[in-house]
């Protein structure tokens, strides 16, 4: 951080009635020797006049006009590269009348008024093309009434209410087309009501119940073709009994029940034939029991046991093709505990190897296909100790102990 350096210069130190020095004159304060950060001109140690503020690069920052050390006249601030950026009028002490915003190009930006230091009446926001942005209203520095966005284009982009800052009652979004895009209610800042959104060419998108700001009552959501891709309930924000998606073919993609914003019961996920995809059961939102997976053509996929949303018991995997088992392993609380096994496809042991506490420890073999030891590894806590090494006919071909 840069120093600030004050230098009295053509200033006269006045002793008051009070014995303290007063500053009259010019005082400036810089960020170092010769670069200078701000002017201010005192009177018998009150700020009179025109005070001003500069860039470290020494262009001017911002202008504020004293009368006996209260802000009164015009006021200026600046971009760094010395564009006007920001100017209005105070008038003892409070911003009163029109202030202006620009664009560092030197486009307005927006005009707020202002009545005792608050903004008051219409005010209206830019684009930098010169196309009103937002024309809104303020009464004694709250937003009061209708506030409309506009698109570049001139087309409205949303309208809204206000009561007392407080956005409240309808509120309408639109596409640059002009076309409806949402409708919705608040009350008192929280949407109260039913949302209606919608596609580009009119057609229903969504629409979903709220009250005091949560999702409350039914939720659907469709297509651009008008398809029903989900159908949901909702209680005081939370998800509540039987829902469903959709795929754009009408099927299911997935049913499943909820209780208190958790899943609860059988949940069921589909393939777009139709075909059941998955199966399981959850107890206040943990998978519990068995989780049945299938291939879409309707072949087996996977069986999984849960205890309170872990993997607890035995899972197993089987082939897309022949059907054949290929994989199963022992879990305990999520971590492997015990013997898992891989198969090859004609359902010969390819690979069997033992875990404690998720980390393999004893014996892990592997297996030709003929079903001759191919090779044995010794494990203690995830590291080898010893290892074995089989040709196919079953003699040792190395040994090997660490």
């Amino acid at each position: 951080m840069n120093r600030i350096y004050i230098f009295p210069t053509i200033i006269l130190l006045l002793i008051g009635c009070d014995g303290r020095l007063k500053k009259n004159g010019l005082e400036k304060e810089y960020y170092s020797p010769g670069q200078l950060r701000q002017a201010t001109y005192f009177d018998h140690g009150k700020r009179q006049g025109i005070s001003q503020e500069f860039y470290e690069n020494g262009r001017i920052k911002a202008e504020l006009t004293y009368q006996q050390d209260i802000l009164h006249g015009s006021f200026r601030k600046y971009f760094s590269s010395g564009q006007v950026k920001t100017e209005g009028l105070y008038q003892n002490g409070s911003i009163e009348g029109d202030v202006k915003s620009y664009y560092d190009s030197g486009q307005l930006a927006a005009i707020i008024p202002y009545l005792n230091g608050k903004p008051h009446g219409v005010f209206k926001e830019y684009y930098k093309n010169g196309a009103v942005k937002v024309i809104g209203q303020y009464v004694d520095g709250r937003g009061e009434g209708e506030f409309t966005e506009y698109f570049p284009n001139g087309v409205v982009k949303s309208t809204a209410y206000y009561e007392d800052n407080v956005i409240h009652g309808k509120r309408e979004e639109f596409f640059v087309t002009g076309q409806m895009k949402r409708k919705e209610i608040f009350d008192q800042g929280q949407l109260d009501g039913v949302v209606h959104e919608y596609h580009l060419d009119g057609a229903l998108k969504r629409i979903e119940g709220f009250k005091q700001g949560q999702p409350h009552g039914l939720a659907k959501l469709y297509d651009k073709q008008g398809n029903l891709l989900s159908f949901w309930q909702y209680k005081d924000g939370l998800r509540e009994g039987r829902g469903w998606d959709y795929y754009a073919n009408g099927n299911w993609k997935m049913e499943a029940n909820y209780k208190n914003g958790s899943l609860s019961g059988i949940l069921k996920e589909y393939y777009p034939n139709g075909q059941l995809k998955l199966k399981e059961f959850y107890v206040n939102g943990l998978r519990t029991g068995e989780a049945i997976s299938y291939y879409d053509d309707g072949q087996l996929k996977g069986r999984a046991s849960y205890l309170y949303g872990q993997l607890d018991g035995t899972s197993k995997v089987y082939d897309a093709d022949t059907g054949q088992l290929k994989l199963t392993a022992e879990f305990a609380r999520e971590k492997l505990e015990g013997d898992t096994k891989e198969f090859y496809e004609d359902g010969t042991l390819k690979r069997s190897s033992q875990y404690v506490d998720n980390k393999k420890h004893g014996s892990s073999l592997e297996y030709y296909p003929s079903g001759i030891l191919k090779k044995e590894i010794i494990y203690q806590e995830d590291k080898i100790v010893a290892q074995k090494q089989y040709d196919v006919n079953g003699r040792l071909l190395d040994e090997m102990a660490f």
